[in-house]
């Protein structure tokens, strides 16, 4: 499974992310926030649909599909 790292609590336009362990393809992701909390989602052809998660602090972050440009990592634009 790919695991990414997030360089914040959240995601937004313009996070870069990275990856920690797995290959980068598509399917099942899980993101590991800078606040210790994760969220699980799938990548498929430059999409990131992110599970509903809660932040470290109790924030609650909904599901939320992004588009990540796979030869960077970085967000591009929240699509949902």
């Amino acid at each position: 499974m790919l695991e990414l790292s997030a360089p914040s609590s959240h995601l937004y336009p313009g996070a870069l992310c990275r990856v920690e362990e797995g290959a980068l393809a598509d399917g099942p992701v899980v993101v590991l926030f800078a606040d210790g909390s994760r969220a699980g989602g799938e990548l498929a052809g430059g999409q990131l649909q992110l599970s509903a998660y809660e932040t470290r602090a109790g924030t609650p972050i909904p599901a939320r599909l992004w588009q990540i440009d796979t030869q960077t990592l970085r967000i591009a634009a929240r699509l949902h």
